[in-house]
């Protein structure tokens, strides 16, 4: 996906669909075509912005839109945040994959008391986070749509170009899809070797000091919990450590991540219900691990 800013009248840019937010109440810069067309559709009492309202329609060739269709998002009534829009882009992501559109101009509502860096950031998030899709094994078909349909995002603002924020927000939202794809995984094709793989893919990419120690080094430490709970798999433990590391003033922040690629509770204890998600339990790992791709990135 290609993520640019443009100060240009959102209106005028060519796309397979333009997308616009409305709060509280109508905010001044829309499009008079679209603000319109919310007036119209408020009259029958649809749409008042609710923040799990949407609205969608194709414009009229001579109301000079550029785009094949308009998407209006509600953001609610309430204070904003991040998640607000991070929620947003999710949304935008799921109506994407319903008409296939692959170019995408979003028009940033400037007029909102919010930091514009942070609307950017966020709503970049919820568009990669709500296309996610785990589709390794799946076979794929000569008439298949793309696993990624959006090829072009394009931010319109009067901003600055806001390059730190957008490439914050791609960052994040992509190393959290690493973690998913970690998680969704079956169990017995990620396994504690897997995790030491990818930490030093990790370390040899972003030139991380990466420790990784083995079942005999773990006796040797005597750490028997560690060693207590992989009796119950054939796969031996690793512990890894992989370092980030800054300036010597920097306070030292360590992260911690269970890695548990299997169910080690006692299966036949358990009931049935849930028992499919137990392998689950290597998400602390997961996040970990992608929390140093990002800071790596």
């Amino acid at each position: 996906m290609n993520i640019s800013t443009t100060t240009n009248d959102p209106w005028r840019c060519a796309a397979d669909m333009q997308v616009y937010f409305v709060h509280d109440s109508l905010p001044t810069r829309l499009p008079e075509a679209v603000r319109s067309k919310i007036e119209k559709v408020r009259q029958v009492g649809d749409f008042p912005g609710r923040q799990e309202g949407t609205l969608s329609f194709y414009p009229e060739t001579e109301q000079g839109c550029a785009a094949s269709r308009v998407l209006v998002i509600g953001l609610g009534k309430g204070d904003l945040d991040g998640e607000s829009f991070r929620v947003a882009g999710g949304r935008i992501a799921q109506k994407v994959k319903k008409i296939k559109a692959a170019e995408i101009v979003v028009a940033l509502p400037e007029e909102l008391e919010h930091p514009a860096q942070e609307m950017k950031q966020y709503i970049v998030e919820g568009l990669i986070l709500g296309s996610y899709q785990f589709s390794k094994y799946k076979t794929v078909e000569e008439d298949d749509e793309p696993h990624n349909l959006i090829s072009e995002l394009v931010i319109a603002t009067s901003d600055a170009p806001g390059d730190v924020a957008m490439k914050r927000g791609l960052i994040g939202a992509d190393s959290a899809c690493q973690a998913r794809d970690m998680a969704n995984e079956p169990g017995n094709h990620w396994t504690a070797e897997d995790f030491a793989a990818y930490a030093r893919k990790l370390a040899a990419e972003f030139d991380m000091p990466c420790e990784i120690l083995e079942k005999s080094e773990l006796q040797k430490l005597k750490m028997g919990g560690l060693l207590g709970v992989n009796q119950g798999t054939i796969a031996p433990p690793r512990l890894i450590m992989l370092e980030y590391r800054t300036g010597r003033q920097v306070p030292t922040l360590m992260l911690v991540g269970k890695g548990l690629t299997f169910d080690s509770g006692g299966i036949s204890l358990k009931p049935s219900a849930g028992m499919q998600d137990m392998k689950y339990d290597m998400c602390g790992g997961a996040a970990v691990l992608a929390v140093m791709a990002a800071l790596g990135r």
